[in-house]
């Protein structure tokens, strides 16, 4: 019985570890592919907004690097804010907020392949009890 105990003991701080050298990867990884990924948007956005010769065509081809490029930004977002939160560097509060300011517009969606498009028409001010959460050190 003392030698399973022993067994499972070791088994769970071996997962454990596991576990942090994940977390710790996803971080670092994450990390090193948001920065070339922000300046690929960024020179995508300036030769865009700044290159009058472009054709319609082309205009619309960067548009989809620029789409691809936030969307795939966010998912890497998403996984340093996983890796946060295992970490327990995230603090998640109670906060209020307007939710007429965040549903009176208009907003999309991706789903699988699809972009659904819809809109919320509220003409009354409603406050309600949400969540926020926040980093308990400093941005890396």
């Amino acid at each position: 019985m003392q030698q399973r105990t022993a067994e499972l003991a070791e088994a769970r701080d071996e997962a454990l570890a596991a576990n942090e050298a994940k977390s710790i990867f996803l971080a670092t990884m994450s990390h090193e592919l948001r920065t070339p990924l922000n300046v690929i948007l960024g020179f995508s956005t300036l030769v865009r907004d700044t290159d009058r010769g472009i054709s319609e065509e082309h205009r619309a081809d960067q548009d989809i690097v620029n789409h691809s490029g936030r969307h795939l930004l966010g998912l890497i977002d998403d996984v340093l804010d996983i890796a946060r939160i295992e970490a327990g560097r995230i603090v998640v509060e109670n906060a209020t907020f307007a939710l007429h300011m965040l549903l009176g517009e208009s907003h999309r969606l991706h789903v699988g392949n699809q972009d659904l498009f819809f809109s919320v028409d509220i003409s009354f001010e409603w406050f309600i009890l949400g969540w926020s959460a926040h980093q308990t050190d400093p941005p890396e």
